[in-house]
Parts: C-alpha cells; sequence; structure tokens
C-alpha cells in the first residue's frame, strides 16, 4: 500500500496530526476524509479555500464573501468567515469603496438602506 499523506498539512498514515475541539480539549488522532485529505478541519477548510488568481501567501485563506449594510447609522462590513486581512484587485477595492460610499452617503441623507 502507497504512504498517504495529507495535501494539506503533510501528516501521514504513521504520523497523524491531532484534531482538537479548542486549543486545550483534544479529540484524538485525525482520520482520513479522501486518499490525500485528512479529517484535521483546519486540512478540510484549506481544501476548499478558492483562489482565482493564485495564492498570494501563506496567511491566504482563499476568496471571501463581503456584505456591505447599514444599522444604526453606520455602515457595516459583513464577512463569512473571521478575517485578518483582506486582499482586493483594481476592481474589487472599487467597487467595494463604491459600496462604502454609497451606504455612507445614504446615511449622511437620513436614508436606510
Amino acid at each position: 500500500m502507497a504512504r498517504r499523506t495529507c495535501r494539506v498539512c503533510g501528516c501521514t498514515q504513521h504520523n497523524a496530526c491531532m484534531v482538537s475541539k479548542t486549543e486545550t480539549n483534544w479529540i484524538g488522532p485525525c482520520s482520513w476524509v479522501a486518499e490525500d485529505l485528512c479529517s484535521n478541519p483546519d486540512c478540510l477548510k484549506a481544501a476548499e479555500a478558492v483562489f482565482p488568481r493564485g495564492q498570494l501567501n501563506a496567511s491566504d485563506e482563499g476568496v471571501t464573501q463581503i456584505a456591505v449594510t447599514t444599522e444604526d447609522r453606520t455602515v457595516i462590513i459583513r464577512f463569512n468567515q473571521p478575517m485578518i486581512w483582506l486582499g482586493l484587485d483594481a476592481d474589487g477595492a472599487e467597487g467595494l469603496a463604491g459600496l462604502l460610499l454609497k451606504h455612507a452617503k445614504a446615511i449622511r441623507d437620513g436614508h436606510r438602506n
């Protein structure tokens, strides 16, 4: 049998990574969900990541969804996952800037969007 290796974390069937619910509450070693993917939640999340322009760097987690709304006269930017940073190409940056300006203007003009 060929040696199995997780394409994300590099663990093997002889050297499994440990899966945890929290940093101090360990469940145990991972198992296999595909020929080259272990059951570690971090690996599963990384395997689903989409990089339309290639992965920018090691901390790039792929495409995320953004929603811009207003609430109580405040512009709110919502993300579908926790984020440390956000990278945008020129079109994306202009699009986000346009949405922010649109919602800011609506607040100043007294409208609710």
